[in-house]
């Protein structure tokens, strides 16, 4: 905890003089330290990256990431992505809607564990075993599917339930509802 300290003391630094925010971010930043300190030490004996960029090709696609966290112990290998704002739960990812770490998971194969991890509300939602293996393959199956149909023509389709996309922050740019007619 106290290195965490240090760390976010010296990366707040250069803000805390500039922009008075700054003193709140490190402020609940600094209140999330001993539970964040917890977590990372689930994993002692991991090798651990950060800002992690992911690159693969699957069927003839470029897929790309950059995951916040990877972690791997050998026989497992976990994927986390740090959040602060709305974190997906785990029915979001079993329906395949919040599809950011299953897809960095098809991009780090095998991953054996993703997990969300709130600093703000100080909660992790996550996916190992066989739930994550079987999303990992239905997410597979979806991306093979869009390339066959994207390369016989088909339009682009918008993918998402509408209970999903009724708060999504990226409404007034897909504009799903147009793509209906």
């Amino acid at each position: 905890e106290r290195h965490l300290h240090a760390l976010a003391d010296a990366v707040f630094a250069p803000d805390l003089a500039a922009r008075p925010l700054a003193r709140l971010w490190r402020s609940e930043f600094g209140a999330a330290i001993p539970w964040l300190a917890e977590k990372l030490c689930e994993w002692p004996g991991a090798l651990v990256s950060v800002e992690q960029d992911l690159d693969t090709l699957r069927d003839g696609w470029r897929l790309r990431g950059r995951a916040d966290r990877l972690e791997d112990e050998g026989l497992r290998k976990r994927v986390i992505d740090h959040k602060t704002g709305l974190t997906p739960s785990r029915k979001a990812m079993l329906a395949g809607e919040a599809v950011q770490l299953s897809h960095y998971s098809l991009l780090a194969e095998p991953v054996t564990q993703i997990e969300n991890w709130n600093l703000k509300e100080q909660k992790s939602a996550g996916l190992d075993g066989e739930p994550l293996q079987d999303l990992a393959f239905s997410i597979s199956e979806r991306l093979q599917l869009l390339s066959s149909s994207l390369r016989a023509g088909a339009p682009l389709p918008a993918n998402g339930a509408d209970s999903v996309c009724e708060r999504c922050e990226f409404f007034g740019v897909c504009r799903r509802g147009d793509w209906a007619n």
